[in-house]
């Protein structure tokens, strides 16, 4: 956890905790965030004033508790926040403590007066609160033209950390309807059908809704390799109805729906998330790449 002045990682300072996962040992330092790469990020450096013997961390029912106390000379700390979580099984160890790259990231604005969030900035944007609206419990109440019913489709929570939740339904023999709901961070979301779990060889629906009024909107890519050049727009093997695709946003959620001619959908899915801020555009609709990623197997008869 980190406290930044302008909500970028360079020139913070964090709190940085570990426990192995046998729970044989651990760790808690602070680093000074002077650069990108590992020498610059140095351990027991910083700006952050430290009460002696305040920290310290641990693990209880899976879940860790990092505690720490601060001594300010402002009547309170940055406003900005920093979050970040570590490579799995890789930890600072003596003598450098050096710290590996995270794994994933986030940063929010705190209002400490009123204990409010602001919407995530980083470009690994983690969902709030405020964006968790949507459940399996809930059924679908959008102002959006649909041209299929989605009263009676089956849901799912596909990917529990990044809060997508898939509504499905085979509503003929040869039709499929779908319904993504993923939270709104500013980036492009995608979701894929392959014939191996893998992206290369796969065509994905990828959609966006841009929250400066850039407008919006739904393509399918072929995913033929991993290089830009590869990833194709408006080119795939989805047959999909023509004007059942569509992309909306409410309450921080965004749904994007379409509907599939196929006798049977690819049981593997691939979904992905892009970088916040960054959209395809006119002319080419050149796909930036994900920046986080996510393959699951679907038995739709029995979810």
């Amino acid at each position: 956890m980190g406290f930044s002045a302008n909500g970028s990682m360079v020139g913070s300072s964090a709190i940085v905790g570990w426990i192995s996962a046998r729970g044989s040992s651990g760790g808690v330092k602070q680093y000074f965030l002077r650069g990108r790469t590992s020498s610059q990020v140095v351990p027991d450096k910083g700006n952050l004033h430290l009460v002696g013997n305040s920290t310290f961390i641990t693990l209880q029912s899976s879940w860790l508790f990092m505690v720490f106390q601060l001594q300010l000379q402002t009547n309170q700390p940055d406003s900005w926040l920093i979050y970040a979580t570590g490579p799995t099984g890789i930890f600072p160890s003596p003598p450098g403590f050096e710290l590996i790259k995270h794994l994933d990231k986030t940063s929010s604005r705190m209002d400490y007066s009123t204990a409010d969030v602001g919407n995530p900035q980083s470009p690994a944007s983690a969902p709030s609160q405020s964006q968790a609206t949507d459940s399996c419990n809930s059924k679908l109440n959008l102002n959006a033209p649909f041209t299929f019913g989605t009263n009676n489709l089956n849901c799912l929570e596909v990917w529990n950390t990044k809060g997508f939740i898939l509504r499905y339904s085979q509503t003929s023999a040869n039709m499929w309807s779908f319904v993504l709901s993923t939270p709104d961070t500013n980036s492009y979301i995608a979701m894929g059908f392959s014939p191996n779990g893998g992206m290369v060889g796969s065509s994905a629906i990828v959609g966006w809704v841009s929250s400066n009024g850039g407008g919006g909107g739904l393509k399918q890519y072929y995913l033929a390799g991993k290089t830009p050049n590869l990833v194709v727009a408006d080119r795939g093997n989805l047959q999909i109805l023509n004007n059942s695709a569509l992309i909306t946003t409410l309450s921080s959620r965004l749904y994007m729906a379409f509907q599939l001619q196929s006798n049977q959908s690819h049981q593997r899915l691939i979904f992905a998330v892009g970088p916040v801020g960054v959209f395809p555009s006119a002319p080419s609709f050149a796909l930036t790449q994900h920046r986080d990623k996510f393959s699951t197997s679907l038995n739709y008869a029995t979810g």
